[in-house]
């Protein structure tokens, strides 16, 4: 028994609880390492601090949150790329004005923004000053929960939901002017899995 006791609070002990002591030290270092550089980049993009040199004029735009007005952009409908009408150059930053799309004889308006001239982030559609749609963005793809309004009516048209690849997924919705639901459908990766109909009495039919 004294032997082991020995042995317990001897040189050879002592030097195992001292790496022990070494490998837990170095890997609180590690942590605190990592710690500090999130908090450095956290800080750095907070206040738009540039973390390299290599990011372009573009990227300086788009920081900035002061908006510049669709007359003095234009859309190519074809590329959907937004442009600078001074220079030809792809357009990155916010935007709001009189809306690039607009079908009907009111006053559409609209404001977002765009990276590299693609829809990146938030935007919102307006038509004579009531909400015509809102959806989110990504390199010009729809992503993320999109909806939808009657024109010129607060009553929601549809809703739908889009993963990062653009495709329909998730729920998605329409109702009629009246406000009742139209039909409900469920996606999976642009695929519909279910989908239920009510006519305007809010009966079940076919769909």
């Amino acid at each position: 028994m004294d032997k082991e006791k020995k042995y317990q609070h001897g040189p050879e002990y002592d030097k195992i609880s001292s790496k022990k002591y070494v490998k837990i030290s170095t890997k609180t270092i590690k942590v605190l390492v990592i710690s500090l550089i999130t908090l450095i980049v956290t800080v750095l993009a907070y206040w738009n601090i540039p973390i390299s040199d290599s990011e372009n004029n573009s990227k300086e735009k788009y920081t900035d949150k002061t908006p510049i007005n669709t007359s003095e952009l234009v859309y190519d409908s074809d590329k959907k790329i937004i442009y600078l009408k001074s220079d030809a150059s792809k357009f990155s930053g916010y935007f709001e004005g009189e809306s690039f799309f607009c079908g009907n004889d009111g006053v559409c308006t609209m404001s977002g923004n765009a990276i590299e001239g693609k829809f990146d982030g938030e935007i919102r559609y307006w038509y004579n000053d009531l909400p015509r749609s809102i959806g989110t963005y990504d390199n010009g793809e729809r992503v993320g929960y999109h909806k939808y309004w009657y024109i010129e009516s607060t009553q929601i048209w549809y809703e739908i939901n889009f993963n990062s690849d653009g495709q329909i997924h998730g729920s998605y919705k329409r109702w009629y002017e009246d406000g009742k639901l139209s039909n409900e459908s469920y996606y999976i990766d642009g695929d519909e899995i279910s989908e239920k109909c009510w006519d305007e009495n809010g009966n079940v039919r076919k769909c």
